[in-house]
């Protein structure tokens, strides 16, 4: 954890391209991503899972509410690439994360520390660890986390939104009657409630709806005419709110049994998280937008493992079992004035995407819902239109694995492992009819003004047609997914390894498109490597070269249909890949240690249709080529005591298909007020003082020394509506850190 304090990392987000490979979408942090070697999953939703398993203590965490974890008191973080499903258990197809808490210990132990620095920001943390007698320990930290966004909304009383604002604790206790035998309870409690994450708006307001007479944005949208947000006001004008109430309780026993070992854990993990935020980055009622995501989750795992070693093997076989029942609502507000303006745009578009205008409303394809029409009742032309889907979901899993490292002779090793999964999901969809205050927006009134009968949605409206009362589907899926290595020690420096290892994610269906299913994922994935160790130099160095291919990688994604209400499609695809992991690192004297970690890799499409019907297969995916980090740390004694320079920094290419000629709505590489798709660095560095016996000290920490922001393609939800946004990099930060031990 000595590398995560260097750059003064809060959590996973904060370790974006510090670990070549991993990418961490935090964003909202109730809806973290995980993604590994390009496996980025953009499927969202409690009746699909990730293919980067992420674990805390050997306790599956999910994709969503608790994932994305303060750093409270861990030990470590480990990060496996590749499948691990034979150990680490579900859904760790591309990868796995396992965070592994400090446990009690038997000598009594107290830290704590106090940063504060940019934005308002004041972070705190403490832990106590005390014996309560030769047996048994106890152990309490806590981390309390508030800051205001580096921007001011100064459409809402100039109010900070994006900020943080959260408070975690844990309290564990172990017991250990002899050397062998331990039983470790924990229980670990978080509460966030702060703004949600803002929006950018970058497109102008140039153009007007002949229909309507409001200011709209350009059809289509000319990215030479979009703005730099790093420049403009922040004006999101919709409520924005981010909560999670989160709770999990861990019970580890460990003891010896019959010459084995035995392994019991007991896991109870539950969240309730709200995200409610602006999607359009505008204060224009012609592209109000606001989004709900809810989610209530309850997840119960136990797993049983036996292990033994001896000259000739060592095993490990386990069982493991998994339920987790989910809640979630996914809501849509708009107001009249913006579905006017995605009528318009819809027909607008409609020639340049190779179609008639038809108008999903009118056939004049203008909506002008609430002028006076032909029901003679005029309605409130700034109402507010809301729309829901309520999901429920239980997922069951078991699990059979077994792994044997076979020494073969003093020197080489051959590990054979497999694990049997049978998982099973039941979900419900239900999309109840959509409100608004307007006391004049009757079926009646409705009806009149739009012929025929009234609709009872029209964002969801595929949705409704599906599910305006409950619909259920469930399934089940199986799978055997092996793993063979092969090491060898040339000598006691030198180690060569090649592997192969096949990775499995359960199925799932759609939260936003009733009774559309998603077959499992699988990964197939050959490596080859060595890892050197230089003790004259003192020195090591690693290198993977890997090969890889996905099938079946689910995602979600906005389609524009020809004429119609852009809607949520299910979508699937092929990658492969290969590449070239490298790691290492040199104390070149007592006072100076440089390191470096870099991954190089080629990912394309296999068997890939895009969301406007062109086959991209044999395409690059543009996921970068190169992540790379590298750093020093300096050591020396002053001022009474024991001074540390830490200086890193992380470099990341351009997207690997730049430049490249977008669709109508599509910025992925483009040069304008602000350039998307480039590549990006940033640095950090921290300078610390420790007095003589280590027990207080004082640092100063500067993120992104080069204050270097970078703003994201634009796009999201709001672009169906032209109102194009972005998210924008965090500019420098400065720090001050007192920390003290007794």
């Amino acid at each position: 954890m000595k590398d995560v304090d260097a750059i003064g990392a809060s959590n996973l987000t904060d370790m974006n391209g510090y670990i070549p490979g991993l990418v961490v979408g935090g964003g909202d942090e109730t809806q973290p991503s995980f993604g590994l070697r390009g496996i980025n999953p953009s499927d969202f939703g409690v009746a699909t899972d990730a293919p980067v398993g992420v674990y805390v203590d050997g306790a599956y965490a999910a994709k969503s509410g608790g994932a994305l974890m303060n750093f409270l008191d861990v030990q470590r973080i480990e990060v496996l690439k590749g499948p691990q499903g034979t150990l680490f258990g579900r859904n760790s197809a591309a990868g796995a994360l396992s965070i592994v808490t400090n446990e009690p210990e038997a000598e009594f132990d107290a830290t704590g520390a106090v940063r504060l620095g940019s934005w308002n920001s004041t972070r705190i943390n403490g832990m106590v660890n005390a014996p309560v007698n030769d047996k048994l320990s106890v152990r309490f930290a806590v981390i309390a986390d508030k800051s205001d966004n580096w921007k001011e909304n100064v459409y809402v009383g100039n109010s900070k939104d994006g900020g943080s604002d959260s408070v975690s604790g844990r309290f564990s206790a172990k017991w250990s009657p002899d050397a062998q035998t331990k039983l470790v309870g924990s229980y670990e409690h978080s509460y966030v409630d702060q703004k949600a994450r803002p929006a950018y708006g970058v497109a102008p307001f140039n153009d007007v709806n002949p229909f309507t007479g409001a200011a709209i944005p350009s059809v289509p949208a000319a990215f030479s005419t979009f703005f730099d947000p790093r420049d403009a006001n922040l004006m999101n004008d919709a409520p924005s709110k981010e909560k999670l109430n989160f709770n999990s309780a861990n019970i580890r026993f460990e003891t010896p049994l019959a010459g084995m070992t035995f392994n019991s854990l007991s896991s109870w993990r539950e969240f309730k998280t709200k995200n409610l935020g602006d999607y359009d980055g505008t204060s224009q009622m012609s592209a109000y937008l606001s989004t709900l995501n809810k989610e209530n989750t309850t997840i119960w795992q136990q797993e049983f493992k036996l292990s033994s070693k001896n000259e000739k093997y060592d095993w490990v076989s386990g069982l493991s079992f998994y339920r987790s029942d989910a809640k979630q609502t996914s809501g849509a507000t708009l107001s009249t004035d913006s579905l006017d303006t995605l009528d318009y745009r819809i027909n607008a578009l409609a020639p340049i995407h190779g179609g008639a205008a038809s108008g999903f409303f009118f056939t004049g394809g203008v909506l002008d819902m609430f002028a006076c029409g032909a029901a003679g009742v005029c309605g409130n032309p700034s109402t507010l239109w809301s729309e829901q889907m309520d999901n429920k979901v239980t997922s069951k899993s078991m699990a059979v694995y077994g792994d044997v490292i076979w020494h073969l002779t003093s020197t080489t090793n051959l590990t054979t492992g497999a694990r049997w999964t049978r998982d099973k999901k039941s979900v419900s969809w239900y999309v109840p009819p959509a409100t608004t205050s307007d006391a004049n927006l009757t079926a009646d009134a409705m009806t009149g003004l739009l012929g025929g009968a009234a609709p009872t949605n029209l964002i969801f409206s595929d949705a409704a047609i599906a599910a305006s009362t409950k619909v259920k589907a469930n399934d089940s899926w199986s799978n055997l997914s092996p793993r063979l290595v092969v090491d060898h020690k040339y000598d006691a420096d030198t180690m060569v390894f090649a592997s192969y290892s096949q990775g499995y994610q359960s199925g799932g269906y759609s939260v936003v498109q009733p009774l559309a299913e998603f077959a499992p994922e699988k990964m197939k994935n050959g490596e080859v490597g060595i890892k050197m160790n230089f003790p004259t130099q003192k020195a090591v160095m690693n290198a993977s070269l890997f090969k890889y291919k996905f099938s079946d990688l689910q995602s979600i994604e906005l389609v524009n249909n020809v004429g119609n209400i852009p809607v949520y499609d299910v979508t699937s695809g092929d990658q492969k890949a290969w590449g070239l992991d490298i790691d290492g690192g040199i104390r070149v004297n007592s006072n100076l240690r440089l390191f470096t970690a870099a991954e190089y890799i080629v990912q394309k499409w296999e068997n890939k249709i895009d969301k406007y019907g062109v086959d991209v297969s044999g395409q690059l995916t543009g996921l970068p080529k190169l992540t790379s980090m590298a750093g020093m740390v300096v050591n020396w004694s002053g001022l009474g005591g024991f001074m540390e320079w830490n200086f890193q920094g992380t470099y990341t290419s351009k997207n690997s298909n730049c430049p490249n000629i977008p669709q109508p709505d599509e910025y992925t590489c483009e040069q304008g007020a602000f350039k998307t798709g480039q590549a990006q660095s940033k640095f950090d560095t921290r300078v610390s003082w420790m007095n003589s016996d280590r027990r207080y000290g004082v640092s100063v920490v500067v993120n992104n020394i080069f204050d270097k922001q970078y703003v994201s393609v634009p796009g999201g939800t709001a672009s169906t509506i032209g109102a194009f946004y972005s998210d924008i990099s965090h500019p420098r930060f400065v720090g001050v850190e007192v920390k003290a031990a007794l």
